[in-house]
């Protein structure tokens, strides 16, 4: 480190040794050029500090020409650490907002649109300074604006213009930014474009009800058929007399009607691959004993089900 001018005027590397190696070039490329062309030098560069740190510095200087040839340089330094921090972390803000998947905007506090990132313009296009020419209906831009003016939030689907004035559905979520004083100092709009999903949850929506449609007819015709083998078995029942062929054909018909009993539950269930056991064999029962039993008080079933 320099540690007194009087050095430095003897030793001109003893100031460039404390530049920053990678900002020295660039250095090096004004100095010369505001030489020759004797004009203002302007550099902002990182120099060195003894506790190995380094501070960003913001040098304005002019060179005079002296008769013996040298260049005697007159300026200042204006130490701008601070506002670099805060630049590197605007700039970092900014590449974080430019590589979102979500298209995002900016308005002033009165609603003047000031900022949108790639894709905001790549959906939504370039809406100059008015963020109501996006919006499908108005009362939808009223009711985001108005809200998030008042420094509320506001999230929900929207339907918005594409950049070539398609309609589109977007999942907006916006808020009002605000200082330290809670002073609103942006109006901001993430858009996240749910079409695709809103048009396949559609698709998938009609294709579901086009197999209920298709369901319901199903267990209509299925019921009808069992009804239709149910009423056969009853006349050619009454028109046989051989009691061993009864019996076959009544429990060829309690067991179809066992069978129409399922059908009848799941018919009517809302989950199709449940049924509520307990109910079932109660009815069940019911049918049985109807069928086989002449005195149904000559048996009596105790039943000890759980749903």
């Amino acid at each position: 480190m320099v540690s007194r001018p009087e050095e430095a005027l003897a030793d001109a590397s003893l100031i460039y040794n404390q530049v920053f190696e990678e900002d020295r070039p660039g250095l090096i490329e004004k100095e010369e050029e505001a030489i020759k062309n004797r004009k203002v030098f302007k550099a902002t560069i990182r120099i060195k500090e003894p506790s190995g740190g380094y501070r960003w510095s913001s040098f304005v200087s002019n060179p005079t020409l002296l008769e013996d040839g040298t260049t005697l340089w007159s300026g200042i330094e204006t130490v701008v650490t601070d506002r670099k921090k805060i630049e590197e972390t605007l700039l970092l803000f900014k590449e974080s907002l430019e590589r979102s998947s979500d298209a995002i905007g900016m308005s002033t506090p009165d609603g003047k649109h000031f900022y949108q990132n790639k894709v905001f313009s790549e959906l939504l296009g370039d809406i100059k300074n008015n963020p109501k020419l996006a919006y499908v209906n108005e009362n939808d831009f009223q009711e985001v604006f108005q809200t998030i003016k008042a420094g509320n939030r506001w999230s929900g689907e929207i339907k918005m213009y594409s950049k070539e004035k398609e309609i589109l559905d977007i999942f907006l979520r916006a808020y009002a930014n605000k200082d330290e004083h809670r002073k609103i100092t942006a109006l901001v709009g993430v858009h996240t474009d749910i079409t695709e999903k809103k048009r396949s949850e559609e698709k998938i929506k009609n294709a579901l009800a086009e197999k209920e449609i298709l369901l319901k007819e199903l267990f209509h015709r299925t019921k009808n058929n069992m009804q239709i083998i149910l009423g056969i078995i009853e006349l050619k029942s009454d028109t046989i007399k051989d009691d061993k062929m009864k019996s076959i054909l009544n429990e060829i018909s309690t067991r179809i009607q066992a069978m129409a009993l399922v059908h009848q539950k799941l018919s009517g269930s809302k989950n199709l691959s449940h049924i509520d056991l307990k109910e079932y064999i109660s009815e069940l029962v019911d049918l049985i004993s109807s069928n086989y039993l002449l005195n149904k008080d000559m048996i009596r079933f105790k039943l000890n089900l759980v749903s």
